[in-house]
């Protein structure tokens, strides 16, 4: 994935990377500063992102996609600490969670489908124990992008994020 996600135990940001694999630059747990003066930051579907201007669009945040860029903005301080997935139900799920780690428990998958205009993932309506439905989004770079979809219920971690989610 070109991103990571940092949580204070306040709030939670997406740090545009821009750089493949960058939860193994950054391990999950590890404790980071970033100097925000030379970035920028805004909030996208119920967000906090983090970034740098994007030249052709200054509306717009692009990703930092160097190391060197990165290393300018992000120190890493120490090995990882643990973290542990919020549980929640899909009931539960709302845009105060947007960008934080939850575990949902007994879920099923439902269906599969390709997104048209953003082909670099796929959508799968889930369901809970309760009737309750969500969509989990995997990108293509996931290594569970290309395997079947698991038979039966589940536990799910997953980061939650909030967009409108096209119909076929």
């Amino acid at each position: 994935n070109d991103a990571i996600y940092i949580d204070d135990g306040t709030a939670t940001a997406k740090v545009l990377t821009g750089i493949y694999n960058s939860y193994a630059i950054y391990p999950e747990g590890s404790q980071i500063t970033i100097y925000l003066p030379a970035l920028s930051a805004k909030i996208e579907n119920y967000q906090l992102v983090i970034g740098i201007i994007d030249n052709r669009d200054n509306s717009k945040l692009a990703q930092m996609d160097s190391q060197v860029i990165l290393d300018r903005h992000i120190t890493r301080h120490s090995s990882p600490n643990s973290v542990e997935p919020q549980l929640c139900t899909i009931n539960e799920l709302t845009t105060f969670l947007c960008g934080k780690l939850v575990r949902l428990s007994d879920i099923t998958f439902i269906d599969t489908y390709e997104d048209e205009q953003n082909p670099t993932g796929k959508y799968c309506t889930l369901s809970d124990t309760n009737g309750d439905m969500a969509y989990l989004y995997i990108d293509s770079y996931s290594m569970g992008y290309n395997k079947s979809l698991p038979k039966g219920a589940v536990d799910i971690t997953a980061i939650v994020t909030y967009n409108f989610i096209p119909q076929s």
